[in-house]
């Protein structure tokens, strides 16, 4: 187990970094320059040579780079280009309502598919079943946004049940929490079903059925617990994937989280922003998986044998 451990920790390091060099090269290969946009068009030279030295953009990209990492390594990704003020300060600012959004869709996807998944599972190709599969597979199929727009249109602007943007009350948060939920409920409910029919086939199933046990004792005592372990590695992923892919929603919703606090940086060309915000989101997602891929690996030791 330890070598297992320090394998897949060093392994998260090299992702890590990876993934950081990869920041680093796309947001100086994205078209502008950050001081025209901090400036505006009417800036004179002097004045632009002037921010950029401040900036420490002058400098060449391979000391640039080699300064970023080292800060980094500091949680010191400079000051906002736009701000002036600590990128990663406003980075932990956007933190609780992104994580208030991920963990409020994770936990109504994680309902919505055990009821489904279980209803599915207990009537295999009967109507219910048929209807949940099509649906579910639907679900899965939506890109994010267009159902964020679906749901606005019809929650919001037709009946006028929801708000449509902000997040000043509870129920700000329904519509972008059920967006996301959808494609990771579509996903859950077709693990769940597959895993309990496979679990209910097998013989200790039948042997406590035999036994006069009630169903629903077989079902939660028994069945479910065998399963559960692809759909809490599944969950667990998915968490960090949230985490990530709250970007486009968190925009059609004028949800203040992370995801809007990049979108603005990235039209701002404020590198220090968008550096910071997808360090923490790339961060959260490596750090999700290795806690997962520890827990698996705890649970069933043949995956630790096969790595």
């Amino acid at each position: 187990m330890i070598n297992y451990t320090v394998r897949r920790l060093l392994l998260a390091v090299v992702i890590l970094w990876g993934a950081l060099t990869l920041v680093f090269a796309v947001v100086r290969l994205v078209p502008g320059d950050p001081v025209s946009v901090i400036l505006g068009p009417d800036a004179t030279a002097d004045e632009v040579a002037d921010a950029r030295r401040e900036l420490g953009l002058e400098r060449n990209v391979v000391i640039q780079y080699a300064n970023f990492l080292g800060r980094v390594t500091q949680l010191d990704f400079g000051q906002s280009f736009r701000h002036n003020r600590d990128a990663f300060e406003m980075v932990i600012e956007r933190l609780p309502a992104t994580v208030t959004l991920a963990l409020t869709a994770i936990c109504i996807a994680l309902v919505a598919s055990f009821l489904l998944g279980i209803a599915a599972a207990l009537r295999p190709r009967g109507v219910a079943d048929r209807v949940i599969s099509v649906l579910s597979l639907v679900g899965q199929s939506l890109p994010s946004f267009w159902v964020g727009i679906i749901l606005l249109l019809i929650f919001a602007r037709q009946l006028g049940w929801l708000p449509s943007a902000g997040n000043s009350t509870p129920q700000h948060l329904i519509l972008p929490a059920v967006t996301l939920a959808l494609p990771f409920t579509s996903i859950l409910v077709r693990l769940i079903r597959s895993g309990l029919l496979e679990v209910l086939g097998e013989g200790y199933i039948q042997t406590a059925r035999s036994k006069g046990l009630r169903e629903s004792i077989v079902l939660f005592r028994h069945a479910l617990r065998n399963m559960l372990i692809p759909v809490v590695t599944v969950a667990g992923l998915q968490l960090g994937a949230l985490l990530g892919g709250t970007v486009v929603v968190e925009e059609v919703f004028s949800w203040p989280g992370l995801g809007r606090l990049l979108v603005d940086a990235i039209g701002n060309r404020d590198y220090t922003v968008i550096q910071a915000s997808i360090a923490f989101v790339t961060t959260a997602f490596v750090l999700v998986n290795l806690v997962v891929d520890l827990l698996y690996a705890y649970i069933d030791p043949r995956v630790r044998v096969v790595n």
